[in-house]
This record gives structure tokens, sequence and C-alpha cells, in this order.
């Protein structure tokens, strides 16, 4: 069975293309990130009281010259002799995943500067957000820069976000328990199974749900056998679900203790500009970083439920009218002890 795709992914200039089976670790090489410029003494930085900056706020690039920031500006900074950066789970605070996805990218309120101003824009920012010690009325590198304290106050109101990559983490398959129903018409015992797939309307417009082909099993005394084969699968992409048929004489071979399982394997992806972190593996002494990237998120989700192959009663009757004209709709109700049964 082909995948069926019930979301279109849109094209993407790529930056930089990483693919994380977990959003918050990357499958990314070692790399090497080095330290530059002093943002306290760096010429080209439009800030007014930069003597304040705290000392040891430089600028951190990597080998392609791509800009990352620092998380804990108490650490030290990577040098010459710095083991090599791997993937790592940080920058969890959302408004500085905020700063950090903004200024690779659309560069809020910071646009009219030049490069070097914008980084330490940011870099200033973040810091701001993770030190509780600093307030914007406080601080003179903050108060007497509206710029900065601009971006700082827009950065908070973003530290509510939705997290999307644990969204995306979160998102599950749910398959709804649904008993067979006997239809004699075409000699198959069919079934819908209903799909619900959560936590995805936090992702990217670009998301793609592709789920897999599906597996039917039969179980008896614990023993699972593929019957896959003898059955007949129809996904319906209007409303999500699974119109399963089984053979009618491969299903009056079950017993009363057969159960039938249906598995449905799925992927789901998203596109966009995500925060990664990167960390030594002496992280209690250099810096945690994070830059941001277009970077695809892939997380599989999978479900199964279990169809009871119930017991059923065969009833037939003959019913003549005398007038010969049959009616264009016949009701049969059946009563078991007296009670009608569905």
């Amino acid at each position: 069975m082909k995948k069926i795709l019930f979301s279109t992914i849109f094209a993407i200039g790529f930056l930089c293309t990483l693919l994380l089976h977990n959003p918050n670790i990357a499958k990314a090489e070692e790399l090497y990130i080095f330290s530059g410029e002093d943002l306290k003494t760096a010429p080209n930085i439009n800030l007014k009281n930069r003597e304040t900056i705290p000392t040891g706020f430089r600028t951190l690039f990597d080998k392609e010259n791509w800009y990352y920031f620092c998380l804990d500006q108490l650490k030290t900074y990577p040098n010459s002799t710095t083991p090599p950066y791997v993937p790592a789970r940080n920058a969890e605070n959302q408004g500085v995943k905020w700063l950090i996805k903004n200024f690779h990218g659309d560069k809020e309120l910071i646009s009219n500067e030049n490069n070097l101003t914008q980084y330490a824009l940011t870099q200033l920012a973040i810091w701001c957000l993770t030190n509780p010690a600093v307030t914007s009325y406080r601080d003179p590198i903050v108060s007497n820069n509206g710029n900065l304290k601009a971006l700082i106050d827009e950065a908070r109101k973003h530290r509510e976000d939705v997290d999307v990559e644990a969204e995306l983490m979160q998102t599950t398959l749910e398959l709804s328990n649904t008993k067979f129903v006997q239809y004699h018409a075409n000699e198959l015992f069919k079934s819908k199974i209903s799909a619900t797939i959560t936590h995805t309307k936090a992702l990217p417009t670009n998301k793609k749900i592709e789920m897999e082909d599906i597996k039917v099993y039969s179980i008896e005394n614990g023993s699972k056998k593929d019957i896959t084969n003898n059955a007949h699968v129809h996904l319906t992409e209007s409303d999500f679900n699974i119109n399963l048929a089984i053979d009618e004489l491969f299903y009056l071979n079950f017993v009363p203790s057969y159960s039938v399982v249906v598995e449905w394997f799925g992927n789901v992806s998203a596109t966009d500009n995500f925060v990664q972190g990167y960390k030594t593996v002496t992280e209690r002494k250099f810096q945690l970083v994070a830059t941001a990237h277009i970077i695809t998120l892939s997380h599989a989700i999978k479900d199964d439920t279990t169809l009871k192959v119930d017991n059923f009663i065969n009833i037939s009757g003959k019913k003549n009218w005398d007038d010969g004209n049959r009616p264009d709709d016949i009701t049969v109700n059946l009563f078991a002890n007296g009670v009608k049964t569905d």
C-alpha cells in the first residue's frame, strides 16, 4: 500500500538542513565553536553604556561563520583547545528561543542595525531573560538603549509560547476500538476504524503527516499471525478512517477466542526555523550555546486496536405479500429474552 500524505509540505529555502528523530538532539557532526569580538570593546556596535556590559561576552561562531549565543554568562567561552560541541537539549526558555530565531530570521525590532549590533542586542537580551538579577529599569545598558529594552519586552511576551519541539514529540496516533460489522452483500466482514492524531495544531503549517502500510494480525492463545493478505484495507483521507474488510471464508474459520489486531505506523514532520542547543563533554566549564537553523523535525507515531471477533447468528426468513406489492423499506426488530437488540 502506498504511503498517504494528509498535509503537503511546502518548499523552503534551506539555510542548513538537519534531520532530527528527537527534536532536541540533532543528527549532526561534532563542531567547533570559536569566540571572536568582545561586545564591550568591539567597534561598530551602536549601543550606549557599553562599559556596563558584563566582562566576557563575545561573538560565537563556527567554521561556516554561523552565529551562536551563550546561555550561561558565567561559564568559560570556547577557545582553540575547547573540546568539540555536540547537540544537546537546552535553551528551553521560550523567550530565549524567540530571540535566537528572530536573529536568524526576520530580525524584528533590530533590522535597522548592523549585523554586529544585532548580535549584541540579541545576546544582551538573552542575558536579561536568563539572569533574574537584571531588570530593564536598573541596568544602564538596558534603560539607555530603547531598542534593547523593546527587544527584551517583546521576548518576554513569548515566554509562554508553545514549545513546538515538545508538541511534536507528544504527537500520538490513536485508533478507536471498533467491532466487526457483518456485511453480506459482497461476502466481507467489515469494520471502520477511526484514527486521531493529537498535538498538531501548534506545528507549522507545512507539517507533513505520512502514514505507512497497515498490518493486520489474528491473535489466538497468545499466538500472533500476520493476516494482512486476507484483509482489504482502504484509507479515506477526508475523514481519516480505516475501512477494513476480511474475507468471509477466512473470518468464518475464526474460533471465539480469536481477535484481530490492526497496527498503523506513521510519521509526523515539520520544517521551520528551530533552535538547537550545543554543549561540550565538559559542560560544567564551557558555555552552553544555541543557534537556529531551518530544520526538519521528525517523530514516529504508532497505535494498534483490537477488534473482537463476536459470535453471530444468521437469521433468514421469507415474507410474501398477498397483494404482491413489496414496500420500499422493511424494518425487522430482533428481541433476545424480550429485549430489543441492536
